[in-house]
């Protein structure tokens, strides 16, 4: 993905953050995530050769103090599913927490990218929904959070499949591009491998669900809107070491 599809990207997210038009800002993210996906489609189309120099694996970071934020594992774990990285959590709050992206360059930079935007949108939902819904208290937080995360995850997977009918035409582009798909994966895992030697799957969180604001949570994550002023419409493990 060259340097004018990254610029575009930011753009897009720039946009679905900081937009008073709530269509806009729903489209934005879509559409983010659709030059993603349409771009892993046509370098998957390329030949072998052309296509192994842009499939190098790399590992980048992101650092932070003494937390990630709250909706860490949530975001991370969209990020995982749509975006083609691993990521993976390291530090303590002595010397500060950090996360590692592992995949291709240019799907790091979109990710990266997509984490800053998408945790400050997931925690200006919860806070709109708090502060503006009589009988919301603080210990809803996670089941808002844990319905935001699969609203979301449902409309990004409508929409991957989506992209994917819309640019595969035949079984044998589809085929092609299934296998670059898991070629891509084993790569990253190839990596993760070869880099650390003790990886541990953090235990899953159990939620005390509150069912209106999980529901609430899940219509907003469905739509993922921001606009000025408030949002539109109106337990997950991680890796560490």
């Amino acid at each position: 993905m060259n340097d004018k599809i990254i610029e575009r990207l930011k753009k897009l997210l720039a946009l679905a953050g900081n937009n008073p038009s709530q269509a806009e800002a729903e489209a934005a993210m879509a559409k983010a995530q659709a030059v993603a996906i349409e771009h892993g489609i046509d370098l998957a189309m390329l030949g072998d050769s052309q296509a192994e120099s842009e499939t190098e694996i790399i590992r980048d970071e992101m650092e932070f103090g003494q937390r990630l934020p709250t909706v860490n594992n949530y975001v991370a774990n969209i990020l995982i599913k749509f975006f083609n990285v691993k990521i993976i959590t390291s530090g303590g709050r002595n010397n500060g927490r950090k996360l590692i992206f592992v995949g291709k360059r240019d799907d790091i930079h979109t990710a990266k990218y997509i984490y800053t935007w998408l945790a400050e949108t997931m925690v200006r939902c919860w806070h709109s929904y708090y502060h503006s819904t009589h009988g919301v208290q603080l210990s809803h937080k996670q089941s808002y959070l844990l319905g935001f995360y699969n609203g979301l995850g449902a409309k990004l997977e409508m929409n991957r499949r989506s992209v994917e009918a819309d640019k595969l035409k035949t079984d044998a582009d589809k085929n092609k591009y299934a296998v670059a798909v898991v070629n891509l994966q084993k790569k990253i895992q190839d990596f993760i491998d070869n880099e650390f030697d003790s990886l541990r799957t953090a235990p899953a969180k159990k939620i005390e669900m509150n069912a209106g604001s999980y529901s609430r949570g899940m219509a907003d994550g469905s739509t993922c809107s921001i606009a000025k002023g408030g949002i539109g419409n109106r337990a997950v493990g991680q890796l560490a070491y």
